[in-house]
């Protein structure tokens, strides 16, 4: 099993460290979204043990972590706090902020009409920038919706876009205002251009993973099953590399970790690296588990927060 005795020491029974969990809690409900060392301080805990907590608390869907970060720490917050991350975007570097703020004017964006440096820049804002799957006459094209808009907006929106002679009514009325003879045929010429193009049939989807069979993938899950570890859900899955979310118990009660595979006989800093960015990207702590791991990826690892167990 996952030694968590590092838990066990910080805390003398599952009473206080409940006391812990909630003292932290209602501090990022106060005043979230909130720093980790905002909440050390607040709360008078160390920083390590902040972190602890808070990882259980995203472990257990009471508190979410953003994938943008304010210097190098990401900001903690509970539901209903969403709209107060827009904080972060003074912090955000150059492009990603100019993509921030064209998604948050149009809503919706299409991604094959983006240039290619809005693409990679709005890739890097995950926390606004929602990626949805849009069937149109068959074929899979991405979209990007501000991540405030609700479905209804957002399915009105789409359409919008890709159906333009709807508006055609509004721009005919604009014209029967006593305008100059210029503007109308300029108005005009927009609508018949309008009229050219078809009404197109969308479909929104979500995306299944293709289960890839492999020796790695049938160890892991033997691994779960010999641990008492509950699969919760398989995320990626490759010959050399899948993920899985999982649960399993702990001494401080049940944990959700984003449990990471990969079939190399020793990992460097760079699998470190990646390792932590994908298990920021699912807002959940990281098992990692490998034949082995260098020395100096280890004080990355310990730097990381991320679980280490050899297979």
């Amino acid at each position: 099993m996952i030694d968590f005795r590092s838990f066990q020491k910080a805390t003398n029974n599952k009473t206080s460290a409940q006391e812990l969990r909630n003292k932290v809690l209602v501090n990022v409900r106060q005043y979230g979204p909130v720093l980790p060392v905002t909440v050390s301080k607040s709360v008078g805990l160390n920083t390590i043990m902040v972190g602890a907590m808070l990882s259980e608390l995203i472990a257990n869907k009471l508190v979410k972590i953003t994938s943008c970060k304010i210097g190098s720490s990401p900001l903690y917050y509970v539901v209903g706090q969403e709209d107060k991350l827009t904080k972060i975007r003074d912090y955000l570097s150059q492009k990603p902020r100019q993509i921030f703020d064209i998604l948050k004017e149009n809503k919706i964006l299409r991604d094959s009409e983006l240039e290619p440096w809005q693409r990679v820049a709005i890739r890097e804002i995950k926390d606004f920038a929602l990626p949805l799957d849009v069937t149109i006459e068959g074929a899979t094209e991405i979209f990007w919706k501000w991540y405030m808009i609700n479905d209804e907006e957002t399915n009105k929106l789409i359409s919008k876009l890709l159906n333009p002679q709807e508006e055609i009514e509004e721009v005919k009325e604009v014209i029967k205002e006593p305008l100059k003879e210029e503007i109308k045929e300029v108005i005009k010429e927009e609508i018949k251009e309008k009229i050219k193009k078809p009404k197109q049939t969308i479909l929104i989807k979500e995306t299944k993973i293709k289960v890839v069979e492999s020796p790695l993938r049938t160890k892991i899950l033997n691994l779960f099953s010999q641990t008492n570890i509950e699969l919760l859900e398989e995320l990626t899955s490759k010959k050399t590399e899948c993920s899985f979310k999982i649960k399993f118990n702990s001494p401080i009660g049940h944990l959700t970790f984003l449990a990471i595979a990969k079939k190399k006989s020793k990992l460097n800093e760079d699998d470190v690296h990646i390792a932590h960015s994908m298990g920021i990207h699912e807002k959940l702590p990281v098992l990692l588990l490998a034949k082995d791991i260098a020395k100096k990826a280890m004080q990355t690892l310990e730097d990381k927060g991320i679980v280490f167990k050899k297979i």
